[in-house]
């Protein structure tokens, strides 16, 4: 049986640079010995209300979400920090499923431009996830200092050496979590 993961970018904001960690981490998940099937979520593709989609309300893209969301083993949440916290869409998303996401864990990897690497949007995160009965990893990984001049050419960001440890001890997490 394959394990089934969902790595969610946490913003639909033009030139995001967190898209790059995002592919990153699927790729990595898809090197695993275990059959994995990868999910990478672009809000941009199930989000149509700048308003919250409560998990009661029927919307055709929040079914698409939602369904989605129930046919996953676990998530990634690839966010970058915005003035200490996390971007709308990705509460909007989060927010229009409930019982999707119960017990199942989550990979937290922040993305910030600053020297502390996103550690406030982690506070904010695992009150969210928390309250979404989900299980969040307690290790995580922090990609900071994320500047222009840190991408090759097309715009790939260049992972270096302690984010990549990082992401493969968060990666082994979730699949001792998920081999429970």
């Amino acid at each position: 049986m394959n394990t089934r993961i969902a790595v969610i970018i946490g913003t639909g904001r033009e030139n995001r640079r967190s898209v790059h960690i995002a592919q990153y981490v699927a790729e990595e998940l898809k090197k695993r010995p275990e059959p994995t099937e990868v999910h990478l979520v672009d809000p941009r593709e199930y989000l149509t209300s700048p308003f919250t989609i409560p998990p009661w309300k029927q919307d055709e893209y929040v079914e698409k979400w939602r369904s989605l969301a129930n046919l996953v083993d676990a998530f990634v949440l690839v966010v970058p920090e915005y003035n200490h916290s996390f971007p709308g869409e990705l509460k909007l998303l989060l927010d229009s499923a409930l019982k999707e996401y119960e017990g199942k864990p989550v990979g937290l990897v922040v993305v910030s431009k600053g020297d502390y690497a996103g550690v406030r949007v982690l506070e904010h995160l695992f009150s969210l996830v928390a309250t979404l009965k989900m299980y969040a990893l307690p290790y995580t990984v922090l990609v900071g200092n994320l500047n222009p001049e840190d991408t090759v050419e097309g715009g790939e960001v260049v992972v270096v050496e302690n984010v990549q440890q990082a992401t493969g001890k968060m990666i082994e997490e979730l699949y001792t979590f998920i081999n429970k």
